[in-house]
């Protein structure tokens, strides 16, 4: 006799998997900085949807790129019934109804016209994925079917393809809401005696931008950058967009430049604008939030990192005019400090130390100088030249050691954020500043692939046996 015990209740061992998924909404036709959660586009459309791609950046626009079959779902049965709701097949779009010679009145093209999706719609993306889930939560709470948003912005471009093996398809592409920045203007902009962050918010305020000021820095902003007694005296050219001007300031400043959204938690939470120090300088170890750890072969599907040594500077120095015309003096600075040592993080507990670019160049060449010096920089001071100078060392520096990874879908995974690297030994492993992430559902699924760096290395001779 066979005795069948009821399965016990509670969770069981082991993983838990859910299917992808993409939602897209409708959003206002401007950015509201209160947040908004949108209109959810219909069944049908996200029917449609072949593929979906989000690409995200540390610095600079975020983009999204939607395949859609362009077709209708209806039957020839359903568009020829006299119900004009379409009987059980839901309603009849009236382009698919039939005139009384039994002819459409629009191709079976659904996306053609622009009617359901036109230029400088507003999208939000939005994805979910195990095992995007609080690290206490069991695994079969419903918690990793929380919708991510991944970006917002109006739709920029479109591709139509009517070909025989695979249908007629669109591909709908959009940038995020920093678009509306890249109008070019009618005239010059005068902006006299004011800090980097002053002209920003100036900036801002004269293109009407919702978003009155940039979010609070994760990482201080030098003195200068916030005074306006050490202010400069600079202009938004003729037929230069507003975005171009913040990003040449950005540049100097080695500072970034993006739209995130606020909290990841909520679909409906507001934008905040990003103008400020390069946040890899952030310590990951005080902010576990913002660490994802990936292990080879497990959540870490490639791994290609490439180290590059010979290019790196070994000194820097920026000569240029003052900025005040009444100091006729040249200006000049060099780094100071350790620098790029605030962006070599390490577990004390399995990491070595890590030499910082410039020394890693010493270290395998010694003996080989290798300076950066722009030639006449203007609009400086004794401060801002050193700063510029050290922001020479530190860009090459992180040229040092970058990688390339694919991990399974991680939609929280996000530029601004580390990833902890593990199982493939000194020097790879580590710590990483993620740079720019590449989000793709599609017929394999949900991946995940990023770039990210970091301006040091572990030098040899390593301990023999070491995984760390």
């Amino acid at each position: 006799m066979t005795v069948t015990a009821p399965a016990p209740n509670g969770p069981r061992p082991g993983s838990a998997y859910f299917a992808p998924g993409v939602r897209l909404a409708k959003l206002a036709a401007t950015l509201q900085p209160q947040g908004e959660a949108g209109d959810v586009l219909p069944p049908d459309i996200h029917a449609d949807v072949v593929r979906a791609e989000v690409t995200l950046t540390n610095s600079g626009l975020a983009t999204y790129s939607l395949t859609l079959n362009n077709a209708y779902l209806s039957t020839a049965a359903d568009r020829s019934s006299d119900d004009p709701t379409g009987g059980s097949a839901g309603p009849i779009d009236a382009r698919e109804r039939l005139d009384p010679r039994r002819t459409p009145y629009w191709p079976r093209f659904k996306y053609d016209d622009f009617a359901v999706l036109g230029f400088g719609d507003r999208l939000r993306v939005d994805f979910r994925y195990w095992p995007d889930r609080a690290a206490s939560a069991a695994p079969v709470t419903a918690d990793p079917q929380r919708w991510v948003p991944m970006v917002a912005g109006p739709i920029t471009d479109m591709r139509f393809t009517f070909a025989a093996g695979q249908g007629a398809q669109v591909v709908i592409s959009g940038e995020d809401d920093l678009n509306t920045l890249k109008d070019r203007t009618e005239r010059r902009i005068e902006l006299d005696r004011l800090s980097e962050t002053s002209m920003v918010r100036r900036v801002l305020q004269r293109a009407h931008y919702p978003i009155s000021s940039p979010a609070d820095p994760l990482v201080d902003h030098p003195s200068f950058a916030t005074n306006d007694s050490q202010g400069l005296n600079d202009a938004v050219q003729k037929g230069q967009s507003y975005l171009e001007f913040i990003q040449k300031l950005a540049e100097r400043l080695d500072y970034e430049v993006c739209l995130e959204f606020a909290s990841l938690d909520r679909t409906n939470a507001p934008l905040v604008l990003r103008f400020e120090p390069y946040r890899g300088r952030a310590n990951p170890i005080e902010r576990q939030d913002v660490i994802f750890r990936l292990d080879r072969e497990q959540s870490l599907l490639e791994f290609a990192p490439t180290l590059k040594v010979v290019d790196q500077f070994t000194a820097a120095e920026v000569r240029g005019r003052h900025r005040d015309p009444h100091t006729p003096r040249e200006v000049r600075g060099v780094p100071l400090g350790a620098i790029v040592q605030d962006e070599l993080h390490v577990d004390p507990a399995v990491d070595g130390t890590l030499t910082p670019g410039p020394l890693v160049r010493a270290h395998f060449l010694p003996g080989r100088e290798n300076r950066a010096g722009p030639p006449n920089v203007s609009n400086l001071d004794d401060t801002r030249a050193t700063w510029y100078a050290q922001t020479l060392l530190r860009k090459k520096a992180r040229e040092l050691l970058t990688i390339e990874g694919t991990a399974i879908g991680l939609p929280r995974l996000r530029p601004g954020r580390h990833v902890e690297i593990r199982g493939y030994r000194p020097p790879f492993n580590g710590f990483y500043y993620v740079t720019r992430t590449v989000h793709t559902l599609g017929s394999d699924g949900l991946r995940t692939r990023f770039s990210a760096s970091r301006p040091g290395m572990e030098l040899p001779p390593y301990r023999e046996g070491s995984a760390r």
